[in-house]
């Protein structure tokens, strides 16, 4: 059945970028944290950790919740799929915000530290994110 081959390539292709864009997030956030627990614990202590270890998390989560348009987005127009790329992003910003707001608001974390690494984080994953998706999309549109 041609058909059923041809859903099985497009879910491996769905997956395979899923995969690249959640594990060029996974290496992303993972260098942040060793870039950042030495300098953050001389500063702030446990404390600081914390706040940090909550905002790379936080991060990190948008930006696989956000690969999810992109990855699905395969097959479609280019228009679409710019679409997705922009949805995807706005998800991110969407997700990445309530939850900062959330947790500041709570006081939970340490205000000061969650917001640095959460900036620092989101700009860092919003590079590699953008990185990805310009590729992806321009990939399809070759093919």
């Amino acid at each position: 059945m041609p058909g059923a081959d041809q859903t099985m390539t497009k879910n491996n292709r769905v997956r395979s970028d899923l995969f690249i864009l959640i594990g060029a997030s996974s290496l992303t956030t993972a260098a942040l944290f060793v870039i950042g627990w030495i300098p953050t614990r001389r500063a702030l202590g446990s404390e600081g950790l914390l706040a940090m270890s909550v905002a790379l998390g936080v991060t990190f989560l948008a930006s696989a919740l956000g690969a999810l348009p992109i990855a699905l987005g395969r097959d479609r127009s280019p228009t679409a799929r710019h679409l997705r790329v922009m949805s995807a992003m706005a998800l991110r910003m969407f997700i990445t915000l309530t939850v900062f707001l959330g947790l500041a608001l709570s006081g939970m974390v340490a205000l000061k530290p969650l917001a640095v690494w959460t900036g620092l984080s989101y700009l860092a994953l919003l590079g590699v994110e953008t990185t990805l998706a310009v590729r992806f999309v321009s990939r399809r549109e070759a093919a």
